[in-house]
């Protein structure tokens, strides 16, 4: 529940600073980096596997989207590849990328992004059975960092968490924090015809309806077991509060059938409540040219089979199809585990 508060917090803080900018020339940076952390002991279960102070190396290419002519305050928008390097037999190496919002204030400045990781050892029950973390080759990653940066050098403290949702189990997820070091490039700038963020500014004060398909595969215990069918609905209200940021709030409907095998379990027969569940959400949206990102806090009032508890997340990227059809992924979590990730169509009115 603390990473994904933090991470909502920080969410709105930039949003809401970012949009009192107006646009300006935009530049690129270009800036290789190396990496040196450990993985948290978020789990009793990993303070019993043996492992060193892992390292690795990133590169990241950012834009100076929105930037006032007389301020020391910066919007960026960027993309970081990486390969870390766990130093350790169960979890092996991971390589990801993924697309991230910065908000510089003079040399500090503050990100989250959303993306995918590819790690080289997964769980197996004859071959790596220790491995209770990581048991698909793709999984999710959710990054949040903190950086102090001068015109050539840039340092930072990252926080990066894999997991695939739920898809494949066990799913613990890594807990990584690392301290890192690099160098700034400045690249030569790019027309805005070939911008992917200049083409979708959006009228500040629009107002409208999203109509959202939601599907899904979960595992439960025992592992390489049945996947079970989730999905549901979702309609949202949005406004835009800026030319990127939008607030929304709506209601979700969620069928998870892999509640049934849980009720099963626990023997509860005909006397089984529903599965059924709706809740209520709020939440905002960054728009990163024809990618928004999107994060919603919201409340389950109608859930007879309280299982995963009443408060739920939703972080995702959407990709936008035409003027009115978007096609994305999320991550759903409940109390700050996470449930799933799901499949997402947004029809935008």
């Amino acid at each position: 529940m603390k990473k994904t508060t933090i991470i909502f917090v920080l969410f709105y803080l930039i949003c809401s600073v970012a949009n009192a900018f107006e646009e300006e020339k935009p530049s690129w940076n270009l800036s290789p980096k190396i990496h040196y952390g450990l993985i948290l002991k978020h789990r009793p279960i990993i303070s019993q596997l043996t492992y060193q102070n892992m390292y690795g190396i990133a590169l990241d290419l950012e834009r100076n989207y929105a930037l006032h002519p007389t301020s020391k305050i910066i919007q960026q928008f960027g993309v970081s590849s990486f390969c870390f390097n766990y130093r350790n037999d169960v979890i092996g190496k991971e390589i990801g990328v993924f697309p991230y919002y910065k908000l510089k204030i003079n040399r500090l400045g503050v990100r989250v992004g959303v993306g995918l990781g590819y790690f080289t050892k997964k769980f197996d029950r004859k071959t790596n059975y220790e491995n209770l973390f990581i048991s698909s080759t793709i999984n999710g990653i959710i990054h949040v960092q903190c950086s102090y940066e001068t015109k050539y050098f840039n340092t930072g403290i990252s926080f990066t968490h894999a997991s695939n949702g739920a898809i494949k189990m066990p799913n613990l997820g890594i807990n990584a924090v690392t301290l890192s070091i690099g160098k700034n490039f400045k690249v030569p700038q790019w027309s805005l015809k070939h911008s992917w963020v200049n083409d979708t500014l959006e009228a500040k004060g629009k107002k409208g309806l999203i109509f959202e398909l939601n599907n899904s595969v979960r595992e439960v215990f025992p592992t390489h077991g049945k996947k079970y069918w989730v999905g549901g609905f979702s309609v949202l209200g949005y406004k835009n509060v800026g030319k990127i940021i939008a607030i929304t709030s709506g209601i979700d409907y969620f069928y998870n059938s892999a509640l049934l095998k849980e009720q099963q379990k626990e023997n509860l027969g005909e006397n089984a409540p529903s599965i059924h569940q709706l809740g209520l959400n709020l939440g905002s949206e960054i728009l990163l040219g024809k990618i928004t990102a999107t994060l919603q806090y919201g409340y389950t009032f109608y859930n007879p089979y309280n299982f995963d508890g009443k408060i739920y997340s939703k972080l995702g990227l959407k990709y936008r199809i035409n003027q009115h059809f978007y096609s994305g992924v999320r991550l759903k979590a409940n109390g700050g585990k996470a449930d799933f990730v799901e499949w997402t169509l947004h029809y935008k009115i």
